[in-house]
């Protein structure tokens, strides 16, 4: 999350749980990093890390741009992250009204 809130290319290696699904998002959908998938060697990280500082850095960081500002927007008043948490709030209140 600090990354895409920052603009920050990523190297990701999963290791287990969720982390497959994010790091496959982040190679593949995102494009905003390079996903090392399930081997992880010094050949695979080197070029990886080249790729994001040398040869590909202008594509990954315009792509990370892109979803920082989208990340961005949700966070703002009247972005949908903000709405939602809004909602939560207000059936959380309501649900606490309800059981008194």
């Amino acid at each position: 999350m600090e990354s895409i809130a920052k603009g920050v290319p990523m190297v990701c290696w999963p290791y287990f749980g969720d982390q497959q699904t994010n790091t496959r998002f982040v190679g593949e959908v995102w494009k905003m990093g390079v996903d090392l998938k399930d081997t992880c060697d010094r050949l695979g990280i080197e070029k990886a890390v080249r790729d994001i500082m040398d040869s590909k850095h202008t594509l990954f960081t315009q792509d990370a741009n892109t979803w920082e500002n989208v990340a961005k927007e949700s966070i703002s008043k009247t972005g949908s992250s903000s709405i939602q948490l809004g909602r939560l709030i207000d059936n959380i209140l309501i649900m606490s009204l309800i059981n008194l």
